[in-house]
């Protein structure tokens, strides 16, 4: 599974990014400087942070979950940290479906509650849409090899 979700992930993060809006500050390939001050962020490669993701942000025995809940736990540990995936884990009732509805109420109340986070909340919901379809593609694959998708 992780080598599956690891390039969706890979391609909602894109880049580099220094935005000073983003609480995860200086960013390449969805690694933050913030989390990891001893890395050259800027200079980044793809397979480092791929690295990074495997030693850091997965676990393995989320394959118990599904393929569903495991993309909803990986990609929400990059995105919100590994605490709130595992909060969302424990409220959503089995279903990816309900993890993704809590993960776009915890946007919406970021953005209400802090109005220099509301020019990320169209781009942070397009992401969980987009996570959704992903996870709609992928679930039934036993070896999730399908071909890949452009997200």
């Amino acid at each position: 599974m992780f080598p599956t979700i690891v390039n969706f992930i890979l391609s909602q993060e894109g880049g580099y990014v220094c935005d000073p809006n983003d609480p995860g500050g200086e960013t390449n390939w969805g690694i933050c400087k913030r989390d990891h001050q001893d890395l050259d962020i800027k200079n980044l490669s793809k397979d480092e942070a791929i690295a990074i993701y495997a030693k850091n942000y997965w676990d393995p025995q989320w394959e118990q979950l599904g393929f569903g809940l495991a993309a909803c736990m990986f990609d929400t540990s990059v995105n919100m940290g590994k605490k709130t995936a595992q909060y969302f884990l424990q409220n959503c009732n089995g279903s990816y479906v309900q993890f993704l509805q809590l993960r776009l109420a915890r946007y919406s109340e970021l953005a209400q509650n802090n109005p220099n986070l509301k020019k990320f909340l169209n781009g942070w919901n397009n992401r969980v849409t987009l996570l959704r379809r992903f996870i709609e593609v992928h679930k039934d694959d036993p070896d999730n090899t399908s071909a890949p998708v452009n997200w």
